[in-house]
């Protein structure tokens, strides 16, 4: 058995934690100190039959800004090799769903006697609130933000289908990216609508630009950026 604070891994592959799906990763925090019942049957968020790296780490810095983020008690989990994006999440235990965000991709499940899971950033969210959802039960995919990137109020409504594989290399090949956000991008007062494609390397923020803008790819309103529905934003773009 491997402990990290109150975070716990057997060998059944069972944890007792709050679960974040962090952008490409799946992020394990420890459990609130309230929770006063008896620990439920915790379940990894993950399908059965694939390989992840977990990590741990005390803090982040926001490469844009220096800031440092405390992440005590925290791990990450990492697909072994292949793509995160778009994987299954599923619900770590029964319960009852207290939040669905489908603009954040948050869900929050209680499972009773103060034990809680929360899931961050996916897309889409597959569950809305009140719903009772069983072990194992898909309640969302993993969102598709890319590593390195930096989102300072944005609004992200994520997808209306999952990006299959075979799409995915067929945009690709003609230069367009694929379905979310890509890596080392820096966004900033956005709003981004349904099934639209951000590139690698993209810069988006409505500083020192007027209060209304009408481009081919984008709009700005009262000092916000609007990315409108499958709209692309090609690699490399600065807006």
């Amino acid at each position: 058995m491997l402990q990290t604070g109150k975070t716990w891994f057997n060998d059944a592959g069972r944890v007792a934690a709050w679960v974040a799906i962090v952008a490409v990763a799946l992020g394990l925090v420890g459990l609130p100190a309230h929770a006063s019942g008896a620990r439920p049957d915790f379940l990894l968020p993950v399908p059965c039959g694939s390989t992840w790296r977990l990590s741990t780490y005390d803090s982040w810095t926001d490469p844009s800004t220096g800031k440092v983020y405390y992440h005590k008690e925290a791990v990450d989990l990492n697909l072994a090799s292949g793509e995160d994006r778009g994987l299954r999440v599923l619900a770590a235990a029964g319960g009852t769903v207290t939040l669905a965000n489908a603009s954040t991709g948050a869900v929050t499940i209680d499972h009773g006697a103060g034990w809680v899971t929360k899931y961050l950033h996916m897309s889409p969210v597959a569950v809305s609130q009140g719903q009772t959802v069983v072990p194992g039960q898909r309640i969302g995919n993993v969102g598709s933000v890319g590593v390195g990137t930096v989102l300072n109020r944005v609004i992200l409504l994520g997808s209306d289908y999952y990006e299959s594989l075979e799409s995915i290399r067929a945009h690709e090949q003609i230069g367009r990216p694929r379905i979310g956000i890509g890596t080392n991008c820096r966004i900033q007062n956005t709003i981004v609508d349904k099934n639209a494609r951000i590139g690698d390397n993209v810069v988006i923020s409505p500083d020192g630009k007027p209060e209304k803008v009408d481009h081919a790819n984008y709009y700005i309103r009262d000092g916000i950026v609007i990315i409108p529905k499958n709209g692309v934003i090609p690699h490399g773009t600065v807006i």
